[in-house]
C-alpha cells in the first residue's frame, strides 16, 4: 500500500554449480512478515526464476504461480518491534535449471488496505549467493532497479539431476 503503484516486487540472485548436471528445484524457503499490524493475509504467491544478463533478470527459466505455501511457521522472532517473523516454505516441482546465475522473485497480492507481506533481508550466502538484488513497482517487472548491498532471506534446495550412464559390452 505504501508504494505509489501498490506493487513492490523484489528479486534476489543465486548461482547453480553442479558440474554441468543441472538442478531440480524442490523447495524454496523465505522469511518475512505482515506489516504493519502483524495480520497474515492468506494470498497465493507467484514464484519466478529468471536467467541473469548483465546483473539483471533476463529470461524466465521456470515459474510456479498461484501456489499456497507448504508451511508457514512463526519463528518466535519479532521484527520492527511488533511484527512476527514467518518462515514460509514452498514445494516446487518441474523446475530444472542448468549451471549459471539466476534471479528468484516472488509476488503476492494481499489486497489494498490489508497488511502487506514483506520479504525479510538476510545475509549473503558466500557459496551460492551473488551480491545485490533488484526491485520493481510494476508487475510484470519493468524496469528493474538495483540494490547493490541488500540481500534477502531465502534458502533454495533441490536435487542434482543424476547422470544416466550408458551400458556397453566389449567383445
Amino acid at each position: 500500500d505504501a508504494c505509489a503503484t501498490g506493487i513492490q516486487i523484489i528479486g534476489d540472485n543465486f548461482t547453480v554449480s553442479t558440474g554441468g548436471m543441472g538442478y531440480d528445484l524442490d523447495e524454496i524457503t523465505i522469511w518475512g512478515g505482515y506489516y504493519p499490524t502483524d495480520t497474515p493475509v492468506a494470498a497465493p504467491f507467484d514464484i519466478f526464476i529468471y536467467t541473469d544478463s548483465g546483473g539483471l533478470p533476463d529470461t524466465m527459466a521456470c515459474s510456479a504461480t498461484g501456489i499456497t505455501p507448504t508451511s508457514d511457521t512463526l519463528t518466535g522472532v519479532t521484527l520492527f518491534g511488533s511484527v512476527s517473523e514467518h518462515e514460509i516454505v514452498f514445494t516446487i516441482s518441474g523446475c530444472n535449471i542448468a549451471d549459471g546465475t539466476y534471479w528468484l522473485y516472488l509476488y503476492t497480492n494481499t489486497g489494498t488496505g490489508t497488511d502487506d507481506f514483506f520479504w525479510e533481508e538476510g545475509g549473503l550466502d558466500t557459496t551460492n549467493g551473488v551480491a545485490g538484488s533488484v526491485w520493481s513497482h510494476t508487475n510484470p517487472p519493468a524496469p528493474w532497479n538495483t540494490y547493490d548491498s541488500t540481500e534477502f532471506a531465502v534458502q533454495i534446495t533441490g536435487t542434482i539431476v543424476p547422470v544416466e550412464l550408458q551400458s556397453f559390452s566389449v567383445e
